[in-house]
Formats: C-alpha cells, structure tokens, sequence
C-alpha cells in the first residue's frame, strides 16, 4: 500500500506573515496496485512567494470524494483576496484534519522551510497521468 505523504498539519513559521494564493491547480491520479485502487492528490499553488505545492498519496475510495470539482470548490475562498491573508486566516478555513487542511498547509510549509519543488517539470507528466484535473484561478 502506498504512504500517506501530508499526515499532520505542519506548524508554520511565524515570521511569514501573510501570502496571498492566486490561483490552483488540483492533479488526481488513480492509481491500480495488487487489485486495489489508491488515489493521489498533487496541490500546486501559484502565490505571491512562487510555485509552492504538496501531495497526498494512498487515499483509499472510501477516503474520496465522489465529485472531486464539488470537493474543490470549497477552496475558492483562498483564492484572490482583496488582500494577502495571515496564516490563521487558512487555517480558520477548513476543519484541521480535512484533506484541505492538510494539503494547504502542506504547500505553505514551503515558504518557511524555504524549499521548492519543480513544478514544471512535474506539472507535464501529472496532466499526461492525472485521471481528474482541476484548475481555480
């Protein structure tokens, strides 16, 4: 079985103060193993400090959504502030342990942990793979 990569929220760094998201992108990839079907779910996110992104891997059916454009349409309240939030803002947005939370906060760990992932490269086999793409701008 596959691990699930984004397990608890991450705490953040209180020296980043606020970002602001602009838009997403949202790759779910099914995946077949031993019989079994696992999902994948890729987050990248476009904000004022770059590229950030995050994944969870080995979402069982029971743990999905049936409607993944329904599901994702919760986080278009990030989306396009007036102005750029503060961490609590997110965090106050989604329930703690929702599949939301922690692929948001996931991505956001990035800003403070100063890391970044290669999105375009990455960004090219995800769309030849996902089965579900979902794009929030």
């Amino acid at each position: 079985m596959l691990g699930q990569i984004a397990e608890a929220l991450p705490a953040l760094n209180s020296s980043v103060q606020v970002v602001q998201i602009t838009e997403l992108e949202l790759f779910i990839l099914s995946i077949e193993e031993k019989g079994h079907i696992y999902f994948q779910v890729q987050l990248i996110l476009n904000t004022d400090y770059g590229e950030l992104s995050s994944e969870m891997i080995g979402l069982q059916t029971s743990e999905t959504p049936v409607d993944w454009v329904k599901w994702s349409c919760c986080l278009r309240k990030i989306l396009y502030a007036r102005q750029p939030r503060d961490l609590q803002w997110f965090a106050y947005q989604f329930r703690e342990d929702s599949i939301h939370s922690r692929l948001l906060f996931s991505a956001l760990q990035q800003i403070t942990d100063q890391t970044r992932h290669n999105n375009r490269a990455s960004r090219n086999n995800l769309m030849n793979q996902a089965s579900q793409y979902i794009n929030l701008f």
